[in-house]
């Protein structure tokens, strides 16, 4: 959903050999010339309603076709890590900003999410700059 990070990311990705397959559904892609994504199950219409029952239609949507990727990156919403859970592969979160965004009223499944994702060590967390890296610290509770 954010389109400057994520496009830097790929390009360095891109630039250091690595294969980047890519999806964003900002309304904003027209920046960088690219077209809207979307998937089958998240989308640029529920992606705001993002919780465990569209991570786990997400994953059985996409359990093969995702199963040989090496690991996940994505920037925002940093909710979007628990997409890739179930993969028990790395998943590169980068935090842009308003960090419980979209997820106000289900705090307590994305932090609980979060860190069960870094306690097995698969959340790398990254963030977009200093007030970023402090706020999503203060939630939780972990060094990003």
């Amino acid at each position: 959903m954010h389109i400057s990070i994520i496009h830097d990311v790929k390009n360095i990705l891109r630039n250091l050999g690595h294969t980047v397959d890519s999806v964003c559904m900002s309304g904003h892609t027209w920046v960088n010339g690219e077209p809207q994504g979307t998937t089958e199950v998240i989308n640029p219409q529920n992606w705001l309603y993002i919780n465990q029952d569209l991570c786990n239609a997400f994953y059985n949507q996409y359990k093969d076709r995702l199963s040989g990727y090496d690991a996940f990156v994505h920037s925002y919403p940093p909710a979007f890590a628990l997409l890739f859970e179930r993969w028990n592969k790395p998943i590169i979160t980068i935090a842009c900003t308003r960090f419980e965004y979209p997820c106000a009223n289900r705090l307590n499944w994305l932090i609980e999410g979060l860190n069960r994702l870094f306690s097995k060590g698969l959340l790398i967390p990254i963030a977009n700059n200093l007030l970023d890296k402090m706020y999503c610290e203060k939630y939780t509770g972990f060094i990003t």
